[in-house]
């Protein structure tokens, strides 16, 4: 069994960082996408009801709370990729 099997041939599927710019971006625009984000993307969660489909942490050194991390976006019942 692969480890990670998703079919999405007929969806788009949109990859997230978490850069400054997203502040602008209307998240819950997203909500029936396919979504992957990365890293601190928790951080916008109070200005949004969109969360994605699978989180993705990517660099433990740059975040020493990325355990934290990891229970926020279990939590919310994200695939998470660490």
């Amino acid at each position: 069994m692969p480890i990670f099997d998703m079919k999405v041939s007929d969806r788009r599927v949109f990859f997230l960082g978490n850069g400054p710019s997203l502040a602008e971006v209307d998240l819950d625009a997203l909500s029936n996408e396919v979504t992957f984000a990365c890293n601190r993307i928790h951080l916008r969660y109070p200005t949004t009801a969109w969360r994605p489909d699978h989180w993705v942490f990517t660099d433990k050194s740059q975040n020493p709370e990325w355990p934290l991390d990891l229970y926020i976006h279990l939590d919310s019942n994200e695939t998470c990729w660490v």
